[in-house]
C-alpha cells in the first residue's frame, strides 16, 4: 500500500509540476505576445498619422510648381475638362493651372487675378478667356471645373 501510496504522490507531484511549468510558459508568452501587441498597435499608430498627412490637401509656397505629363506620350489623349480644388491665404493673384500644347502651341490657364478665377484657352487664332463674377475668399475651399 506505501508504494502505491509514493506511486499516487510521485504522480500528482509530476503533474503539478507539469502544469506549473506550462502556467510560467503560458506567462512567458503572454507577456512576449503583449509587447509584440504594443508594437503592432505603435507602427498602426504611425501608420494611420502618416495616413491622414497624405490625405492632407498638397500645399505650394509662393515660388513653387507641380508637372505633369501625359504617362503614356504615344497616345495622343485628349482632355476637355480640369478640376481644381484649392484654397490661398496669401494673395489673391496667382497662377492656379497652365498647359501648352507643344505641337499646336494651345495653351489654357487657371488663374486668380485679384480674388477672381480667370479660365483662358489660347488656340493660336483666338484668345477666349472667362471671368468668374464672384471675389473669392481667403481660406475658403473652392471647386472650379474649366470645360472647353
Amino acid at each position: 500500500m506505501a508504494t502505491f501510496q509514493n506511486d499516487l504522490n510521485n504522480n500528482v507531484q509530476r503533474t503539478i509540476d507539469l502544469t506549473y511549468q506550462d502556467y510560467v510558459q503560458t506567462n512567458a508568452t503572454r507577456s512576449i505576445l503583449e509587447d509584440k501587441m504594443a508594437i503592432l498597435e505603435a507602427k498602426l499608430l504611425e501608420a494611420q498619422q502618416l495616413l491622414l498627412q497624405l490625405e492632407q490637401p498638397v500645399s505650394f509656397s509662393l515660388t513653387s510648381y507641380e508637372v505633369l505629363e501625359n504617362p503614356d506620350a504615344s497616345l495622343n489623349l485628349v482632355f476637355t475638362e480640369i478640376i481644381l480644388e484649392f484654397a490661398y491665404s496669401l494673395t489673391p493673384t496667382g497662377l492656379l493651372f497652365f498647359a501648352e500644347n507643344d505641337d499646336t502651341s494651345e495653351k489654357v490657364l487657371i488663374q486668380l487675378v485679384d480674388g477672381l478665377v480667370l479660365f483662358e484657352v489660347n488656340n493660336v487664332d483666338a484668345v477666349m478667356s472667362a471671368r468668374s463674377p464672384i471675389v473669392l475668399c481667403p481660406g475658403c475651399w473652392f471647386r472650379v471645373i474649366a470645360t472647353r
